[in-house]
Order: C-alpha cells, then structure tokens, then sequence
C-alpha cells in the first residue's frame, strides 16, 4: 500500500497549536512512525499520538493535506499508517484503557462516509482482508443511521453507549427486524429432509385440526339458544 511521504525535518507538533494545519501535518507524521515501529513495548505511542488527534478538532483529515484533505478518517488512516480505521479501533480498545470511545470512532467514520461518499461505494474494497465481514456488516449499518436524518438520532445514542451493538441501534431505528416465524420456517423449508418434511406437514395438520375444533367449540359456545314463546 502506497504511504504518505513526509518531509525529514518537520519538528515537533507542539511548535504549533493544536488543530493548526501544521500541527495537523507533524501529528500525522508521528502516527506514521509510531504505526511503522509498533510492537507491544511501542504500542502507548500510538496511543498516546492517537488520543492527542481525537481531542483536537479539527481532525487532521479535515484540513490536511492542504487544499485536498483525505476528509474521511479510513482514507487517512490507510495512506499515514497503511493500516484502516477498524484496525486501529481494535488497538484502542484492547490498549488505551478507555481512553479512546471506539464507539465514537466508528459513529464518526460512518457520519464521514455518509458525507463525503457517494451512496453506493463498496467501502468493504477499501479495507484490509483482515476486516472481519461482522465488523463489514456493521459498518453498513453505521453508514445507513449515519446517512437519513430520522435515523441520526439512534446512531447519537449509540455513540453514548445507549445502546449495547449497532445492530441494537439499527434495530431500533427499523432498519433491521427480526423474521417472522413463518419467515424463518421458510427460509429452512429447503433444508429439510424428506422425513424432517413429513413430519412437519404432519405437525401442521394437527395444529390446523386443533384450530378448527376450537373454533367450533367456540361458535358451539357463543351461540345463544332459540327460545320458543307460546301463544
């Protein structure tokens, strides 16, 4: 994967205040190298470099490079560390101790994604092959919560932790329902053997033999006798 190649004398980001687009630049390169000599005596670098880029706005990818900033967090993320967005949540969550909300990150890829991409990109082809198809999924529905105005408001939820999963999220949003039983009885009919087939015919038959005789039971019931006046 093709890197961004930084000039050899940058100096320090702290020279430059924080969410400058000098500051952006130095910021940048230094969670290049500490992507490139990442171990798990180095690992609190990026940490430590990526906590530093989430408390500044604006993001780097915002505003640098300058004129043609990457503007979504993934396409940064790839050409600075050659790594994307997802990898790097999974070193937050395991190595920042809280620090970073990977929620939050993952609710800002989506609302970046949503903006600045046009509906219908295969984002899938632009990650590693070690995104699990889970985690794709996911990602998805991120991007559908992220993308209508009535949905916005599940995905604010989720990112407060309101909300366990972004299935739970997209659940609540309707954009995911569970199936019907007679939906899940007919996505597994073709799967049934012969005999698992009779037998069911045979499970139906009894539960439609059972109906009929409540229900004329019940009309049996309701039913209110005539009563005959005398003259």
């Amino acid at each position: 994967m093709l890197q961004y190649k930084f000039p050899p004398t940058l100096g320090p980001a702290e020279h430059f205040k924080a969410g400058s687009l000098e500051w952006a630049e130095r910021m940048s390169c230094r969670l290049q190298i500490a992507a490139e000599t990442l171990n798990h005596d180095t690992v609190h670098h990026l940490i430590g470099t990526m906590h530093a880029i989430w408390q500044t706005y604006p993001r780097p990818w915002e505003i640098w490079p300058e004129g043609q900033p990457f503007l979504v967090p993934d396409d940064y993320c790839r050409i600075v560390t050659g790594h994307d967005w997802d990898a790097l949540m999974t070193l937050a969550k395991e190595f920042s101790g809280g620090k970073l909300n990977t929620k939050s990150m993952r609710a800002e890829l989506a609302r970046a994604q949503a903006k600045y991409r046009k509906q219908g990109t295969r984002t899938d082809l632009l990650r590693s092959n070690a995104t699990k198809l889970n985690d794709r999924g996911a990602a998805y529905l991120l991007r559908r919560l992220a993308r209508d105005e009535k949905h916005k408001p599940f995905l604010d939820a989720y990112e407060r932790g309101e909300y366990r999963s972004i299935r739970a999220a997209a659940k609540a949003a309707g954009i995911i329902r569970d199936p019907t039983p007679l939906e899940q009885i007919k996505k597994l009919i073709g799967k049934l053997s012969a005999s698992e087939l009779e037998e069911l015919i045979a499970i139906a038959n009894v539960s439609r033999a059972a109906i009929k005789a409540a229900e004329k039971t019940s009309n049996g019931t309701d039913a209110k006798p005539t009563q005959t006046v005398a003259n």
